[in-house]
């Protein structure tokens, strides 16, 4: 590179938004002649939800009538989870039959890491129906696919999927510094076993590799977006995100070497073509 600078970003230092949609300033020099960016590194803090407000609903669908239920948002295992949904549906059942869940204990038998739901009381089989993944995302901790009714069969059920309780696999960082014809995203970070009320760490490993185009090198204000891989915006309770990126303008050597050799192999069959 040319020439570069560092950008320490804490998102407490942002000038509006919040931690998750913030508009920061850079304060790039006027002279800066900067045309390319890139993540070197970032810390952000697993204080979201494995259940998010606003995405934490589905339905129960008795005689074809649904009924919305809302699951508190917080963080679950699949052991806390199987307490608190029975009681959420059977508190919500409109005509008041029963509902059970249960999940191999991995200690005594073997583990599908599956649920088993189960109804009584009914004379009618319910079914479980689940949002789109942009509207709802509790599909995943039940064990089902999004956008989907799923009916009891004899009173019972198992899930269709094997349930995740991670709290996100994938983490994008949007942001308009960045030009792309083809999306946002600065950078993409994947999360590897990390606990949550923890922190994830991101070190770029090349960056040449991994910068974009600056999309312009004259404003000083831009926004970052930190969504998960729907899309959706994560809620970081209040705790900050820290990142820091280099701006640098790129080095022209090898391209004006390519442009000469080029140059030069042109000029070599011009001048086979008129010996011939």
């Amino acid at each position: 590179m040319e020439r570069y600078q560092h950008y320490y970003i804490d998102s407490n230092k942002r000038i509006a938004g919040k931690d998750g949609h913030f508009t920061y300033n850079l304060q790039l020099p006027s002279d800066n002649g900067f045309d390319h960016v890139c993540l070197l590194q970032c810390n952000i803090p697993v204080s979201y939800y494995l259940i998010q407000d606003g995405f934490n609903y589905f339905f129960l669908r008795e005689y074809d009538k649904d009924t919305r239920i809302d699951i508190p948002p917080g963080n679950y295992t699949a052991n806390s989870f199987k307490n608190v949904i029975p009681q959420l549906l059977n508190d919500n059942s409109p005509h008041r039959w029963t509902y059970k869940m249960d999940i191999p204990n991995p200690f005594i038998t073997t583990s599908t890491a599956k649920f088993t739901y189960q109804v009584a009381g009914n004379d009618e089989q319910p079914s479980l129906v689940f949002p789109t993944a942009k509207e709802s995302t509790v599909y995943q901790q039940f064990g089902f696919s999004p956008s989907t009714v799923n009916t009891f069969v004899n009173n019972q059920m198992i899930s269709q999927n094997i349930v995740d309780f991670i709290n996100e696999h994938s983490i994008f960082i949007h942001s308009d510094i960045i030009q792309c014809d083809n999306n946002d995203v600065l950078q993409e970070v994947y999360v590897a076993n990390t606990a949550p009320l923890s922190n994830i760490s991101y070190l770029c490993p090349n960056y040449e590799q991994y910068s974009k185009r600056l999309r312009t090198n004259t404003s000083n204000t831009y926004t970052f977006i930190i969504t998960d891989e729907d899309g959706i915006e994560m809620d970081f309770n209040g705790i900050n995100v820290i990142m820091t990126l280099v701006l640098y303008k790129k080095d022209s050597t090898m391209k004006r070497l390519l442009n000469y050799f080029k140059y030069k192999l042109l000029q070599e069959q011009q001048i086979e073509y008129s010996a011939v």
